[in-house]
């Protein structure tokens, strides 16, 4: 009886943990959306010439890629934006090759464009 009781609460404890662990939809759009959107500023500070890193605890390790020691002090790197904005984009339905494609046309790009076209019926060419 007392193992079955040990089995029923290591079943409980790895539910608990695997909760914990899945990240959903929204956690991965977020991280996305941190990497894609962060820069050096959010690793150190500049003043002049000097350049500080900021503490552990104003860092968001998640965007850090590699840190090492290099010739002249510290060397932090980045993660590549790029995986992440590709997702971005993909989640968003946007297409890089027609990045407008996800508004909705109301005419009002072909409205000013004849506008344009009916102002400058009356113009001659330039002549060369």
């Amino acid at each position: 009886m007392q193992r079955e009781d040990i089995q029923a609460e290591i079943k409980r404890l790895k539910a608990i943990k695997r909760e914990q662990l899945l990240a959903d939809g929204d956690d991965l759009l977020e991280l996305a959306q941190r990497v894609v959107f962060s820069d050096i500023t959010d690793i150190a500070n500049f003043k002049g010439n000097t350049v500080k890193l900021k503490s552990d605890q104003e860092v968001d390790g998640q965007l850090i890629k590699k840190i090492g020691a290099g010739r002249h002090g510290p060397m932090v790197e980045l993660k590549d934006e790029k995986p992440y904005l590709e997702l971005l984009v993909r989640i968003t339905g946007l297409d890089q090759e027609n990045p407008n494609a996800h508004m909705k046309d109301d005419g009002f790009i072909e409205a000013l464009q004849q506008e344009v076209a009916d102002v400058w019926a009356d113009e001659e060419p330039p002549s060369d």
